[in-house]
């Protein structure tokens, strides 16, 4: 059963570029909303770069002190680029990725990861002299949010 507390976060998107095959800049803001931050719950997700993201996740929470916990969430679902994105020629491919939250009271900092790809399942675009298949896309995100 999908938990209730919900929370919102604000913060910026940065692009991993581990090869050449990783070009385009997903940079900018983004606003990610979340059933719960602990247990099982769902997200969906929007930034400036035209990427949006939803699906399930799950908050494995540690409390650390009376009014810190840290979780970790690793999570699952679908993302859809609004624009042209060569490493995701399918437009609709798999989100994944994992966050690290650490939560004061109902105040929340998070650092992520995600990643898009189509695992291998979707067509091969060239652009250039570049093939893009199963390229996919990385990224790094920080924000602060409240859970309420």
């Amino acid at each position: 059963m999908l938990c209730w507390a919900p929370a919102i976060i604000l913060g910026g998107m940065l692009t991993l570029y581990p090869n050449d095959h990783h070009t385009t800049n997903m940079d900018g803001a983004y606003l990610e909303g979340q059933t719960c931050v602990e247990g099982l719950g769902a997200y969906a997700s929007a930034s400036s770069s035209q990427l949006y993201a939803g699906g399930i996740q799950y908050g494995f929470a540690w409390q650390a002190t009376e009014h810190f916990t840290l979780i970790a969430q690793p999570h699952f679902g679908a993302s859809y680029p609004s624009r042209w994105v060569p490493e995701l020629p399918n437009e609709v491919q798999f989100d994944t990725g994992f966050r690290l939250l650490l939560k004061y009271q109902q105040l929340i900092l998070q650092i992520a990861w995600g990643h898009q790809s189509s695992a291998g399942l979707g067509r091969e675009v060239v652009v250039g002299r570049m093939r893009y298949g199963n390229t996919g896309l990385d990224e790094l995100k920080v924000g602060v949010g409240w859970e309420f």
